[in-house]
């Protein structure tokens, strides 16, 4: 089932053409929801860092947990799992949950040990400050607006993706914590970026099934906690990395050379003619699709390296 999949992607991106002819329409749909059925189940959850969220249950606990991983989600899988097992590690040998940590975080008597906590830790130039810098910015949001939602979403206007709140919330985060200004963990569209990680989270925050716990939905956060706002999945904006891209340029849902915000946002478009109401639905299986695709040209190599050893 996976290779067959993997082929009919292969096999619709060479006959695709601009902007989705209605002779081809019909055809990726097919695709895309071959995917959706294959993919998006739990037992995918351990190839995706969203699995860390749904390991708890208190919803500022996920919010918390959810903040921490997504920004250090870049790397190979086992990379990023590692640095998130170690991260929550460390914080559980100290204090009862996540969301505790967080907030002796914004408590100047608790801050120094919190970040003690933190010290020495590293995931690839991602370093043990900028990671303090990052909880110390949430412990901010949550003392201001009783949840990180509620500051996000202060600056979503109705109707409309969540490019003018990213901004918002980059810029003032960039602006109160001088430490982030220029940290690989912050990134805006305004500087034509895609945004995986941050939209990756934002899937989290805005989409509520099995995969995406919704917290930002209305589903886990009252409306109240979220300052009098949801965060839509219309709203939502296509996470593009190396593995979701190569497959949209593939299938022709953008036509642009590079993986920057605009092709992010065709790429949404495109999904939009098949689900207007929740485009990034098709996400978390893409990616896997993307995955799994990547992967085999790498084991095929060592299957032929171990027959060239032992001949």
């Amino acid at each position: 089932m996976k290779r067959s999949l993997i082929k009919s992607v292969k096999k619709s991106s060479a006959t695709i053409e601009n902007r989705l002819p209605k002779s081809t329409h019909l055809e990726l749909k097919k695709v895309l929801d071959s995917a959706l059925a294959t993919y998006h189940k739990k037992n995918w959850l351990s190839t995706d860092p969203v699995e860390y969220v749904h390991r708890f249950r208190n919803p500022h606990d996920q919010e918390a947990v959810a903040l921490l991983a997504a920004v250090i989600s870049y790397g190979n899988v086992k990379q990023i799992r590692g640095s998130i097992e170690q991260l929550l590690g460390r914080i559980a040998s100290r204090y009862e949950s996540p969301s505790v940590f967080i907030r002796a975080m914004g408590d100047p008597k608790g801050r120094e040990m919190a970040e003690s906590v933190l010290s020495g830790f590293v995931h690839r130039f991602t370093r043990d400050f900028e990671i303090a810098a990052w909880a110390a910015a949430i412990a901010q949001a949550w003392q201001t607006h009783q949840t990180f939602g509620a500051f996000f979403l202060k600056g979503l206007e109705s109707h409309v993706n969540i490019e003018s709140a990213q901004i918002a919330m980059i810029d003032e985060i960039r602006t109160k914590s001088p430490l982030l200004k220029r940290s690989y963990l912050l990134t805006s569209p305004a500087e034509a970026s895609p945004c995986k990680r941050w939209m990756m989270f934002l899937r989290w925050m805005g989409r509520h099934d099995e995969i995406d716990p919704g917290l930002w939905a209305g589903k886990r956060f009252t409306v109240a906690e979220l300052g009098g706002k949801v965060l839509r999945p219309s709203q939502l904006v296509m996470p593009l990395d190396t593995h979701t891209g190569r497959l949209s340029q593939q299938l022709q849902m953008t036509q642009r050379k590079s993986l920057n915000w605009k092709a992010a946002l065709e790429v949404t478009d495109c999904l939009k003619q098949f689900d207007a109401n929740d485009p990034i639905k098709y996400d978390f299986a893409l990616m896997r699709v993307g995955m799994i695709e990547s992967a085999a040209p790498r084991k095929k190599r060592e299957r032929k390296n171990e027959k060239n050893e032992n001949p």
